[in-house]
């Protein structure tokens, strides 16, 4: 799974190999995930997270 959000201070303290939790997304996606790859992006629309999960 690969999610985008917006970059706050616990995602950027991330790291790959992290584990995480997703909720609210589905049945399917709500589980217990490892970060495969964390991409932070600054943009002009402001700093996001892309985060690539296993």
């Amino acid at each position: 799974m690969t999610y985008t959000t917006p970059a706050t201070l616990d995602l950027v303290s991330l790291t790959a190999e992290c584990k995480v939790t997703t909720k609210g997304f589905g049945s399917e996606e709500d589980r217990d995930w490892t970060i495969n790859t964390l991409t932070l992006t600054l943009a002009e629309n402001g700093f996001s997270a892309r985060l690539s999960l296993e």
